[in-house]
């Protein structure tokens, strides 16, 4: 749920220049391609190295989902990718099924 919220604020906050460089740091960057990549890299390294409950785990698998389909968005189809085969893996780790919704 945090993850959704910090993505659509994010997105809101973008929607709201008119000018596409204002919402890009010094490097170009956009903002939402920061923050997803700083997300994805904590709640990896959060996922490997706790014992985390399962249901949390799941969450961390569904935000890796969001973020991937933030990124086709964007146009990043092989960054995507590596985020649902996260989930994937995340998902079958604890005991996710292929027929599981």
């Amino acid at each position: 749920a945090a993850s959704r919220t910090t993505l659509s604020n994010i997105k809101l906050f973008e929607d709201t220049k008119c000018d596409d460089t204002t919402n890009q740091d010094p490097l170009g960057q956009d903002l939402l391609m920061i923050s997803i990549n700083f997300l994805y890299g904590y709640l990896c390294i959060l996922n490997e190295s706790s014992h985390l409950p399962n249901e949390t785990r799941a969450q961390i698998a569904k935000a890796f989902i969001l973020f991937g389909v933030a990124l086709q968005k964007k146009g990043k189809f092989s960054d995507s990718l590596d985020h649902f085969t996260q989930a994937l893996l995340i998902f079958y780790s604890i005991g996710y099924g292929k027929d599981h919704p």
